[in-house]
C-alpha cells in the first residue's frame, strides 16, 4: 500500500513504551474482560501463548522497527513524505497541527 500513499507515519515509540501500553491494555481487558475489537475476550491464562499481543509485541520489536527503518530508506519511496514519531508528546504535537 505504500505506492499508493502520500505520507507514512511511523510511530517509532521505545520499547519500554510499546510493552508497557500493550501489558497496560491486555491486564485491563483481562481484569474487566471487555472484548477487543473483533469480540475476543483476554484472559490471564493466554498470555503464556506465543501469539498473545504481550509475547508478540516483545519477540518482534526489534525486527519490526528493522522493517520500518529499511522501508523508511528504501529508494523507491524517496518521493513519500515520511514522518518518524519517536515520544507519545511528539505525536500529539504532531496531531495539533494537522487540525
Amino acid at each position: 500500500m505504500w505506492w499508493l500513499s502520500d505520507t507514512a507515519i511511523w510511530l517509532g515509540y521505545r520499547c519500554p513504551v510499546v510493552f508497557a501500553r500493550v501489558v497496560r491494555r491486555s491486564a485491563s481487558r483481562g481484569w474487566t474482560r471487555e472484548p477487543t475489537f473483533n469480540g475476543n475476550v483476554e484472559h490471564f491464562v493466554d498470555w503464556a501463548d506465543p501469539e498473545h499481543p504481550v509475547q508478540w509485541s516483545m519477540r518482534r520489536f526489534r525486527a519490526g522497527r528493522a522493517e520500518l527503518e529499511a522501508r523508511f530508506a528504501d529508494p523507491r519511496y524517496a518521493d513519500l513524505h515520511k514522518v518518524r514519531i519517536r515520544r507519545p508528546a511528539a505525536a500529539q504535537w504532531y496531531l495539533d497541527r494537522l487540525r
